[in-house]
């Protein structure tokens, strides 16, 4: 009966071994957002677990910009380029450290471009459809998952 327990029990060593933990702390980037060219930008994020963490930004996507603090759980950015910002953030409580989450700001421009039309005698297109078709595109990808 020894002979049977043994390799049992050896076996079971192995896959407790070679399976990782998982990782309790998680980072919350916050949800994907829309913003003017010339604003200010406050970035939300967040972590899992009651113990003190610290906050890691990094830019991962999109044209140059750079974070106030990017040390801090809100940190802010201006821009004057439209275009698409991505930033991956992770939370650390000094004996763990979170997988990255992500959140994708969009940046519109405040002025609408002048444009020829012959059904309209306006000469402009309405921003708000410009931004709300940016912004149904980032809401409808669907963030990884952890």
């Amino acid at each position: 009966m020894l002979s049977i327990l043994l390799p049992l029990s050896l076996a079971s060593q192995a896959n407790a071994q070679t399976t990782p933990p998982l990782p309790v702390l998680q980072a919350q980037a916050g949800a994907d957002f829309l913003a003017y060219a010339g604003q200010t930008v406050e970035l939300a994020g967040a972590g899992s677990g009651e113990e003190e963490l610290s906050y890691a930004w990094v830019r991962s996507g999109g044209p140059p910009a750079e974070l106030d603090d990017p040390s801090s759980a809100t940190p802010r950015f201006s821009v004057e380029q439209p275009g698409s910002y991505r930033w991956d953030l992770t939370v650390s409580s000094g004996a763990q450290t979170s997988l990255p989450d992500t959140v994708t700001v969009i940046i519109v421009a405040t002025e609408t471009p002048k444009m020829e039309s012959s059904c309209s005698n306006t000469g402009s297109t309405p921003l708000w459809g410009l931004g709300a078709l940016a912004l149904s595109l980032v809401l409808s990808r669907r963030r990884r998952s952890l």
